[in-house]
């Protein structure tokens, strides 16, 4: 009698296992099919939504650079990612080393893929019609060959512009001075803008020594070849904005008239 007690608890825990997981399946099935149907297609919406709007800034901000009386802080071209690279561009400027010829050169200067990046800043450029009058360079090997590449060597090396974790810290807010007095003073020839190729956190790093006003998107990040457009009002630096990459400005200046 007990044994068949014991069969028939464990049949009804069976039935109650293989429904639950019935169930389980179903809902699942249910909530797959309820995202593919109207969750996914508003998510993407909503995405191509924002990403129109992002491109509309960015047309804006291009036609205003192309105008010119900017300055844009562009973050250097491709480089290997060593750990220690800020040691090496310590090295570099501490003992006024070329770095492209030496041992280390893969620390601190631009890759192949990286060159390329270079040139082809400097030909989007052209081909919007942005003219540069002035290029200032961190000397870090990967920031002065982005500026030779890009726009030939006519460039003046500052030390400003160096990667602020290359310093030691007592020494970066003298850095961040010299930067800003580099910003406000240079001279911007009517209709052309300033470069300054560089690092992707210095001006994060300056604050508010660098910075009186940061209108910057700051969900959007800066990857190598992005750059933020500096402006100067009555004494004061202004970060306008921010292209992540050079394909987000090329993407609104670039025409391909014709093309299917």
């Amino acid at each position: 009698m007990l044994k068949r007690w014991k069969i028939w608890v464990a049949g009804i825990l069976a039935i109650v296992l293989l429904s639950g997981g019935f169930v389980a399946g179903l809902w699942a099935s249910t909530q797959e099919i309820v995202a593919k149907t109207f969750i996914e297609p508003r998510l993407n919406a909503q995405s191509f939504a924002k990403r129109a709007r992002e491109q509309a800034k960015d047309k804006m901000w291009a036609e205003r650079l192309i105008k010119g009386g900017y300055i844009i802080h562009l973050r250097h071209a491709q480089r290997e990612k060593w750990r220690d690279s800020a040691a090496f561009d310590a090295i570099e400027l501490a003992t006024k080393t070329d770095a492209s010829k030496s041992t280390f050169a893969k620390a601190t200067c631009l890759t192949p893929q990286g060159v390329e990046e270079a040139k082809m800043i400097g030909r989007v450029f052209e081909i919007a019609k942005l003219q540069v009058s002035k290029v200032y360079s961190s000397p870090s090997c990967r920031a002065w060959q982005t500026a030779l590449h890009a726009f030939g060597p006519d460039y003046t090396i500052d030390n400003s512009l160096l990667n602020r974790s290359a310093m030691i810290p007592s020494e970066r807010a003298g850095f961040a001075r010299q930067l800003r007095n580099l910003i406000l003073n240079a001279e911007i020839k009517p209709g052309t803008n300033i470069v300054l190729t560089g690092h992707g956190a210095t001006l994060e790093w300056d604050g508010k020594i660098g910075l009186d006003e940061n209108q910057m998107i700051r969900r959007k990040p800066r990857h190598e070849t992005g750059f933020f457009v500096l402006e100067r009002v009555d004494g004061k630096i202004i970060a306008r904005y921010k292209f992540s990459s050079l394909r987000d400005f090329s993407s609104v200046t670039v025409s391909l008239a014709g093309g299917n």
